[in-house]
């Protein structure tokens, strides 16, 4: 979804956070190696909020990974 905002959280809280282009694409960058939540909201109210991997709750979701030197990680989030 475009211009969708895409929050980051760890379990201390907001960590970081953008907006997705055109494309609906994103990317985070400088979040430190560790284990995150990925919530998405599209900013029309077109599509529900979403958690990565279609989790309906913060405690509910599988968490995405970030280790260092891998490269950048990709993650896709499909709402609905």
């Amino acid at each position: 979804v475009a211009r969708a905002w895409v929050q980051v959280i760890d379990d201390t809280g907001f960590v970081a956070g953008t907006v997705s282009d055109g494309n609906g694409r994103f990317r985070v960058g400088g979040l430190a190696p560790g284990t995150y939540h990925v919530h998405v909201v599209d900013q029309s109210a077109t599509f529900a909020p979403v958690w990565w991997r279609h989790a309906p709750t913060f405690s509910g979701p599988s968490r995405a990974d970030v280790v260092i030197g891998t490269g950048p990680s990709l993650i896709a989030v499909h709402l609905s």
